[in-house]
């Protein structure tokens, strides 16, 4: 029940991880510490979602595992390692900064974009998938 400075995944194992996603290159190409911030950040996000049940030992530092768990199960490695790689896209951040300072919709000329809630959820769709059996509402914890 080893979490790696408040990573549920190494950068080797999130490279596994990775490796056959669209931008995994430019993943790749990031330096070291800039992937470890980015799977800190995305691991953080995680453990703010509204998980079921309560973590498995009392003070423990991360959100997984959760009662009843051995270890991190592989669907929340897998999401943090998505999360990560869609954190790395630098179109994020501006969309991000606009809907934390409550903007819900924006148009430039003839392209609109809207912010549907998105706060306090995760960026990659995929990520968000794997991480509903684990959160109060979803489907039953796997």
């Amino acid at each position: 029940m080893q979490n790696k400075g408040k990573s549920y995944v190494s950068l080797e194992e999130a490279q596994q991880i990775l490796l056959r996603q669209v931008g995994v290159e430019d993943w790749l190409a990031r330096p070291q510490m800039e992937r470890m911030r980015l799977l800190v950040t995305a691991a953080g996000r995680i453990d703010l979602l509204p998980l079921r049940g309560r973590p498995a030992q009392e003070g423990q530092e991360m959100a997984f595992p959760r009662a009843g768990q051995e270890q991190v199960p592989q669907a929340v490695k897998e999401a943090q390692a998505l999360e990560a790689l869609a954190l790395s896209d630098s179109s994020f951040a501006p969309r991000e900064r606009l809907e934390q300072q409550g903007v819900s919709a924006a148009v430039l000329a003839d392209a609109s974009e809207t912010y549907q809630g998105r706060r306090g959820r995760l960026i990659s769709k995929r990520a968000e998938q794997l991480m509903r059996p684990y959160l109060r509402g979803g489907a039953g914890v796997v």
